[in-house]
């Protein structure tokens, strides 16, 4: 739960901050070189972020027995995370070509994005699945501070929002 957790929450917080402001820079001046990404404030808030995770990962002591009853419970529903993952990823390609054609169909555009809701939302219910299948083996101390953790998350990306677009 509490990897697959952190792996998910972070990896949604990047694409769903990354889609909105990627290149933006801290200055917004001309657009960043790679090598400088670290200084936009994209850059900022994934390695704020990151580093919070990893604060969290060390504060957490998951023992070896719960480790392995992560890697249990996640090896048992390999097959369905799979085939989640595989088919979220084709029909996001997808979504991307129909939205960079020279000639956009709005009706297959949001075909394509209602494909992607539903396997998100396929996703969402494994997700709840799977976290209802860990919570007994970690103590309530472990899960609240996860909760802090997703909560903290939740707030940079609320304060970047605010402070790029006003929102």
């Amino acid at each position: 739960m509490l990897v697959f957790k952190l792996g998910a929450g972070l990896l949604a917080s990047v694409l769903a901050v990354g889609a909105v402001a990627a290149g933006t820079s801290v200055d917004d001046g001309p657009a960043f070189t790679p090598g400088e990404f670290r200084n936009t404030a994209l850059g900022k808030l994934i390695s704020g972020n990151i580093g919070r995770a990893m604060v969290l990962r060390s504060e957490l002591d998951v023992t070896d027995e719960q480790r392995a009853k992560v890697r249990e419970v996640l090896k048992s529903h390999k097959d369905e995370i799979g085939g989640l993952l595989t088919k979220g990823i084709e029909q996001r390609r997808a979504l991307r070509d129909a939205t960079s054609t020279d000639d956009p169909d709005e009706e297959a555009i949001r075909a394509a994005a209602d494909q992607l809701g539903k396997t998100i939302g396929e996703a969402a219910v494994l997700k709840a699945k799977i976290r209802s299948e860990l919570r007994p083996h970690f103590t309530d101390e472990q899960v609240k501070r996860v909760e802090e953790f997703m909560n903290e998350r939740d707030a940079s990306i609320d304060k970047f929002l605010q402070k790029k677009f006003g929102t």
